[in-house]
């Protein structure tokens, strides 16, 4: 396998060709130092048997920044973290490259204290952030030099190597930029000057480390913005920093600008979504590694790009998060193991919140899986319900040395997972599935489908825990009318595809009328979707919301009526308060879609027979796929 094949970055042997790419963690300390939590999560994906780690993006000084508790390079002081930090991902077999990068203008002064900066000023259209202002060009050799700083702060603290960031509309990006970069002197107009800063940076850093360390650079290979850097721009770029003894690229793709927000590639996207990109730099460039980008969370999909010639090595962000021993899952031969990401941006989301970041899958992304404390009071846990807060108690429970015993009144596991995958571009939610299919087994956890909670059922297992994760029920609104009308309830159309007429209405915008919209769209019906609120989708996470309405808005067959009051329906209408008038919409079907409670059994008799009941997931409170999972892991690390 290919994949697993070594491979000579400069003089380096690289074990293998899985790379874990810079993706800010917010682990770092406010002072922009490395913490345990770094070191924590930087060293076990090194023993999970990544081949090259390249840590998060770490500011070449404190005006750089691009989020709150973003790490630093800027002074000496640092040196001592990085050096524990190189030290760690090294000890334990894989290569470390650090990243250096300056924000520019995708940054706000609440992160840095002063207003952001820019090669012309121009001002990002999708961030909300403060005009930046220019640069002067004293100003522009003064961050040359920081980086200069910054390598040689690397070496000192034993890196392998250094990246420069110059992708993803951060500073050296704008500069690459037509339409951010239109300075009039030798650092804007045509290609070479707007390359201009990368090459003297480049420079810079090979004076003063020379010899002693790789040399990488990630850029992208289009940035997919209307008068933006595009893929001829790029490998006339990486042509000539070839050229220069650039000695890796990594090709990525996109900026905050990008429509669909393709630089953090949502589920909509296909596998290995800028491999395309790389290929096609691969094809100018000589020697030089190429790394190919976006989404890849598969082994074939990875050994595929590899076979296809369109990278040398494959770059997994959310991967790597998701599933520390990704590479020593595939050197066991145990695919199956893996826990593929969903690409839900649940990670991302909480980087935009300034928030550490977390997985939807995995509960703990600083611990190993393996290396779970056995209980020395083993205990006999019922788990009621299996959605995924459900089949995660089973599994962190049973690793535990817990007797679990799992129950589904379905005949299924998964919950309102099999809902969620109905929207056309959700598929990805399978991911859990499948690996839980596989895992249930290979813990030889006791699963009993079809089989409900019950006084007699407790009484017969005798449980010392019961965990109670049944999900959530949908609300019914009270609406004049609609006790007499034949409506139906979106988990009947999700999840049983009940057939419904030409003409649908939808009665509630959030996450669930979105999909299951798109859902009726793709079976050519014809929706009109009411929403009380002035937007819709006030549920979703904002770094997947910008995707999900940039594709949801460009469907026709989707009527929206924002801050609309139902008032009434009859048996084929919806009368409701609509731009000050009363507004008449015809249908043949009405599906309700307007939220969910939680969805809880008769509890006195159950708690009258074992000592320990707790509630998880939506059963406790109606949230998100991450909170379910949070919460029947933080239960069972207490039992």
């Amino acid at each position: 396998m290919k994949l697993l094949e070594p491979i000579k970055v400069k003089d380096i042997e690289v074990r293998n060709r899985v790379v874990m790419p810079a993706a800010d963690t917010h682990f770092g300390n406010m002072n922009g130092t490395v913490s345990d939590k770094t070191l924590n999560y930087y060293s076990l994906r090194a023993k999970g048997g990544v081949g090259l780690i390249i840590v998060e993006g770490t500011a070449i000084h404190k005006l750089a920044k691009a989020t709150m508790k973003m790490m630093l390079i800027d002074n000496d002081d640092k040196i001592e973290g990085l050096t524990k930090l190189a030290k760690a991902i090294k000890d334990n077999g894989s290569v470390a490259m650090i990243q250096f990068m300056h924000a520019g203008s995708q940054t706000s002064q609440l992160f840095t204290g002063d207003r952001p900066v820019s090669p012309s000023g121009v001002k990002n259209n999708f961030l909300p952030s403060e005009n930046p202002r220019a640069l002067e060009k004293d100003e522009i050799k003064e961050i040359i030099t920081y980086y200069g700083d910054a390598a040689e702060r690397a070496r000192k603290a034993n890196f392998d190597g250094v990246e420069i960031h110059a992708a993803h509309g951060y500073l050296i990006s704008q500069f690459l930029s037509p339409r951010h970069n239109n300075r009039t002197d030798e650092y804007g107009g045509n290609l070479e000057n707007r390359m201009r800063f990368l090459v003297e940076i480049y420079d810079e850093i090979k004076k003063r480390v020379g010899n002693d360390m790789i040399i990488g650079m990630r850029i992208n290979g289009s940035d997919y913005v209307e008068g933006g850097f595009d893929i001829n721009e790029s490998k006339i770029v990486c042509q000539k920093m070839e050229d220069l003894g650039i000695d890796i690229i990594n090709v990525s793709a996109a900026t905050d600008e990008t429509p669909d927000h393709l630089m953090i590639p949502y589920m909509t996207s296909p596998r290995g979504i800028h491999t395309n990109l790389s290929a096609q730099i691969k094809k100018v460039i000589k020697s030089v590694p190429i790394i190919g980008v976006g989404r890849i969370n598969d082994p074939d999909v990875a050994e595929q790009i590899l076979q296809d010639n369109k990278a040398d090595m494959v770059a997994l962000a959310r991967q790597s998060i998701c599933d520390p021993f990704f590479v020593n899952k595939i050197k066991e031969g145990k695919k199956k193991d893996i826990m593929k990401c969903m690409a839900c941006n649940t990670c991302i989301n909480n980087l935009a919140l300034q928030k550490e970041i977390v997985c939807a899958f995995n509960p703990d992304i600083l611990h190993s899986e393996f290396e779970i404390e056995k209980t020395k009071e083993p205990k006999k846990i019922l788990i009621v319900g299996a959605g995924p807060g459900g089949l995660t108690a089973a599994k962190y429970g049973k690793l535990k040395g817990h007797d679990v015993i799992l129950i589904e009144k379905d005949n299924k596991i998964g919950g309102t997972l099999h809902l969620a995958n109905s929207a056309p571009y959700k598929k990805e939610i399978n991911n859990i599935m499948e690996y839980y299919e596989h895992k249930l087994k290979d813990l030889e956890i006791d699963l009993r489908l079809n089989t409900e909670l019950s006084p007699d059922l407790v009484d017969k297992i005798e449980p010392d825990v019961v965990i109670l994760a049944t999900g959530s029920k949908p609300i019914i609104p009270d609406i004049q009318g609609l006790n007499e009308v034949n409506y139906k309830v979106f988990n009947e159309i999700l999840e049983k595809e009940s057939d419904v007429g030409e003409n649908v209405v939808v009665l509630g915008g959030g996450m669930v009328g979105i999909e299951l919209s798109e859902y009726l769209v793709s079976k050519n019906k014809k929706i009109s979707l009411i929403e009380k609120m002035k937007k819709l989708g006030a549920n979703i996470d904002q770094m997947v919301k910008f995707v999900v309405m940039y594709y949801f808005n460009k469907e026709k067959n989707i009527q929206k009526y924002l801050k609309a009051k139902v008032t009434q329906i009859t048996k084929d209408k919806i009368i409701m308060e609509y731009k000050g008038e009363s507004t008449e919409i015809p249908f043949d079907d009405l599906i309700i879609s307007t939220g969910v409670q939680s969805n809880l059994p008769e509890l006195k008799e159950i708690k009258s027979k074992v000592p320990i009941v707790k509630k998880i997931g939506d059963c406790k409170r109606p949230k998100k796929i991450v909170d379910a999972v949070s919460d029947a892991y933080k239960i069972i690390k207490k039992l």
